[in-house]
C-alpha cells in the first residue's frame, strides 16, 4: 500500500464518520480532532479488604481467605455485608473453586446495590460465566456499559478488560476495540497503559489487512479509525509499493493526538527495519556426524526447505553449513571458522552444552541464533539469541491451561531422570505460582511399559487396599471390597512418549480413573495422525506447534515438499523439520522482536516473542485427542462424543 492508497483509506473513514455525524449530531471527522477524555470523577475508595484474609490468599489459602470474609459478612450490615460476600467469591474465583465461587456471588443480591457493589458483581458474574465457557451468559452481564461517574478506576477497568476478552472471543473486534478505549483513561502509570496497548494490539493483529480496512471504515470517531489504519500499515506492509516511514507520518499528520505509544509506533516502523536486515552469508552450526546427526540433518534441511520456498527471490544468501560434531570443542573450532570464512549470521549450535558455553561469552562477533537453551535463565552473552523446543516451555503452558479450565488439584507422572525433572519442575513451579495444589509426584523406569506400580500410589489405590486388608484382619473375615482412586485431585499431568501415553490411558481407566482429565506436552503425540493406534488416547489434552495441529495454507506446502524429498525421516523429525524452517524465517525479525518484546511473530513452531535476555518463548496450540485423532481443543470437532468402536475393532 502506497501513500495514495492510505489517502484513500484514510478518506474512506473520514467519509463513513462523516455519514455517521450527519445522523447523530456528532463532529464531521474530516477535520482533526482532540481525543475524547474521560470525564471529572468524584470517586469514594474504601479498601475494605480483610488483612487476614489477604494474608491466607497470598499463602495459597483461597478457602481460608473466604471463611473469614463470610465472618465478617456475617457481622456487617448492607452495604457492606455484600460487599465482603464479594471479597469471598472473588477469592474463590482467584483459587479456581469455579463452583464455590458460583455459589457465593448467586447469594448477593442483584438489585438493590449501590453502583460500584453492583458493578462489581455483575462482573464477578461474568468471570465465572466465562470460565464455565457461558460465553453468551457472560456478554449479556455486561451488555450494559456503567458509568464512570462514581465508580473506583480498578472497577471501570476490570469491567472493560473483561468485556474486551468477551467480545474479543465473539469476533467483535470494533466492541472489544471500545472496551479497551474506554478504560485507557483511568490508567494511572506506563506500565498499564503498555499493557492495554499491548492487548489491544494483539487482538487487532488477529485480523488480516482486508478486514482492518473495513473495520477502519465503521469507526465512530478518530480514535477508533487510527487504531485501525496503524494496524492496517502494521499488515500490509510487505507490498512492495509501501514506503512505511511515509504511510507512519502522513498517519501522524492525520491523527496527530492519537493516545498509541511512541513505542508501539516505533514497532510498527521497525517492520520496514525487518525487510532491510537480510545477512549475506549465513554459517549453519550442526551436528553432521555423531548420536545427534539425524537431528541436525533434520534442522538443516528444514532450514534449507524454508530457504528455497522464501518469497523474496531477490534475497540470495550464501549459507555454509560447518559440523559441530558431539562435543562443545568442536562447536567452538566450528564457530570461529565460520567467523573467520565472514558469516555475518550464524545458525546453531543445538546441543544446550555448546549454547551453554558461548552464553558465556561478553559478547559473540556476529549475530547468532542458538538452536537450544542455556542452562540458566539470566542475562547471557550479547548477540546470542536463544531458540528451541523446550520442554520446559510446554510444562508451563501445560500449567496455564490447567489452570484457566478450573482445575486446582494435581497429581503428575514422569519418567525418571533429568528430562524428566526438569518438565515437572518447571510444571509444579508455574502451577504452584498461578495458586494450584500438587498432591503427589511419581515417576517410571524412562523404559517402562507397565505403569501399575506407580499409577497405583498416584491414585492412592494401594492405600485403599491396604484399608481394606486391616479390615479383614480386624474382623477376621472376608469382607466385600472395590478399591476406590483418591477424590482429592482435578487432573493428572503426563510427561511421556507417544507408545508409554498410549499405556497409561487405558491404565488410569484400569484404576478407576476414566473421569481423571489428562493434560500433556507435545511429546504424548507422533507428530502424523494415526487414529488406530491412538484410540485409546481420546480426551488427552496437550499442546503442541501450529505445524503439527492447525498448518496454514504455507506449512502444508512446505510440509508436503519435506514429505517428498524425505519420505523416511520426515515422520519421525517432523517438528525439527519445523524448527529449521523457522530458524530461516525469523532471521529478519530479531531486531524487531528483541526492542519491543510485545511483538510477536507467528512461526511454524508457535507464535514467537523474545524476553529481555534474547530467550524465545513460544505459544502453543491445544489439541484433544477425539477418536484417535488430534483436533484443535477450543473448536467444535473438540466437543463430539468419541465414537464406541466397531465389532471388528472391538476384537483386535
Amino acid at each position: 500500500m502506497n501513500g495514495v492508497m492510505l489517502r484513500n483509506l484514510v478518506a474512506a473513514v473520514a467519509v463513513a464518520g462523516f455519514m455517521t455525524a450527519c445522523t447523530t449530531g456528532k463532529d464531521v471527522p474530516g477535520k482533526v480532532r482532540k481525543m475524547p477524555e474521560a470525564a471529572p470523577q468524584a470517586k469514594v475508595v474504601v479498601d475494605t479488604r480483610s488483612p487476614s484474609a489477604m494474608e491466607a490468599e497470598s499463602r495459597g489459602d483461597f478457602q481460608a481467605a473466604a471463611r473469614e470474609y463470610y465472618r465478617l459478612a456475617d457481622a456487617a450490615d448492607s452495604p457492606l455485608k455484600e460487599d465482603y460476600l464479594l471479597h469471598a467469591a472473588a477469592t474463590l474465583l482467584r483459587g479456581n473453586f469455579i463452583e464455590q465461587a458460583d455459589r457465593a456471588a448467586r447469594v448477593i443480591p442483584s438489585s438493590g446495590l449501590p453502583t460500584a457493589l453492583a458493578v462489581r458483581h455483575r462482573t464477578l458474574l461474568a468471570k465465572i460465566a466465562l470460565q464455565q465457557s457461558k460465553l453468551d451468559e457472560a456478554y449479556g452481564l455486561l451488555a450494559e456499559s456503567p458509568s464512570a461517574a462514581a465508580i473506583p478506576d480498578d472497577v471501570l477497568i476490570d469491567f472493560y478488560q473483561l468485556r474486551a476478552e468477551v467480545n474479543t472471543q465473539r469476533n467483535d473486534a470494533l466492541a472489544a476495540l471500545r472496551d479497551y478505549i474506554a478504560y485507557r483513561p483511568a490508567l494511572k502509570d506506563l506500565p498499564e497503559i503498555h499493557v492495554n496497548q499491548s492487548r489491544l494490539w494483539n487482538m487487532l493483529m488477529r485480523y488480516d489487512d482486508t478486514e482492518l480496512q473495513q473495520l477502519a471504515q465503521q469507526a465512530q470517531d478518530d480514535t477508533e479509525s487510527g487504531w485501525l489504519v496503524l494496524a492496517h500499515l502494521a499488515k500490509s506492509f510487505e507490498l512492495p509499493t509501501i514506503q512505511l516511514s511515509k504511510e507512519i507520518q502522513t498517519w501522524r499528520d492525520r491523527y496527530p493526538l492519537h493516545p498509541a505509544t511512541e513505542e508501539l509506533i516505533q514497532s510498527v516502523l521497525a517492520l520496514q527495519g525487518d525487510q532491510t536486515y537480510a545477512p549475506k552469508q549465513i554459517a549453519l552450526l550442526l551436528p553432521e556426524s555423531g548420536a545427534f546427526a539425524p537431528s541436525g540433518t533434520a534442522v538443516r534441511d528444514g532450514f534449507l526447505a524454508a530457504f528455497f520456498a522464501r518469497a523474496n527471490r531477490d534475497y540470495t544468501p550464501l549459507v555454509r553449513v560447518y559440523d559441530t560434531g558431539e562435543l562443545v570443542e568442536q562447536t567452538l573450532r566450528a564457530y570461529d571458522q565460520a567467523v573467520q570464512d565472514g558469516a555475518e549470521f550464524i545458525i546453531g549450535p543445538l546441543s544446550k552444552e555448546s549454547v551453554s558455553t558461548l552464553a558465556t561469552a561478553e559478547r559473540l562477533p556476529v549475530p547468532t541464533l542458538g538452536l537450544n537453551y542455556a542452562a540458566t535463565e539470566g542475562p547471557s552473552a550479547a548477540n546470542l539469541y536463544q531458540f528451541g523446543l523446550a520442554p520446559e516451555d510446554e510444562a508451563r503452558q501445560v500449567a496455564e491451561r490447567a489452570w484457566l479450565d478450573g482445575n486446582n488439584q494435581a497429581i503428575a507422572l514422569v519418567p525418571e531422570g533429568s528430562w524428566g525433572a526438569r518438565i515437572v519442575a518447571a510444571f509444579r513451579s508455574n502451577w504452584e505460582q498461578l495458586g494450584g495444589s500438587t498432591i503427589e509426584v511419581q515417576s517410571y523406569p524412562a523404559n517402562a511399559n507397565d505403569f501399575s506400580d506407580p499409577l497405583q500410589q498416584l491414585l492412592s489405590i494401594d492405600e485403599s487396599r491396604a484399608r481394606a486388608q486391616d479390615i479383614r484382619a480386624v474382623i477376621g473375615q472376608t469382607v466385600k471390597f472395590e478399591p476406590r482412586r483418591r477424590k482429592d485431585v482435578d487432573f493428572i499431568f503426563i510427561a511421556a512418549l507417544p507408545h508409554q501415553a498410549r499405556q497409561i490411558r487405558p491404565q488410569l481407566k484400569f484404576f478407576y480413573a476414566a473421569d481423571l482429565q489428562i493434560y500433556g506436552t507435545s511429546h504424548v503425540f507422533t507428530g502424523s495422525i494415526d487414529a488406530a493406534r491412538d484410540r485409546d488416547m481420546d480426551d488427552v489434552v496437550f499442546c503442541d506447534m501450529p505445524w503439527t495441529i492447525n498448518p496454514d495454507a504455507d506449512a502444508v506446502q512446505l510440509w508436503r515438499a519435506i514429505e517428498t524429498q524425505f519420505p523416511k525421516a520426515a515422520p519421525v523429525y517432523k517438528r525439527l523439520y519445523a524448527l529449521g524452517a523457522d530458524s530461516f524465517n525469523i532471521i529478519p525479525h530479531l531486531r524487531r522482536l528483541s526492542a519491543y518484546p510485545f511483538q510477536t511473530h507467528q512461526g511454524q513452531t508457535g507464535y514467537l516473542s523474545i524476553n529481555e535476555y534474547g530467550h524465545f518463548r513460544r505459544q502453543l496450540v491445544w489439541a484433544k485427542f477425539v477418536n484417535g485423532r488430534p483436533v484443535p481443543a477450543d473448536s467444535p470437532a473438540a466437543e463430539a462424543p468419541a465414537q464406541s468402536p466397531s465389532d471388528d475393532e472391538s476384537a483386535l
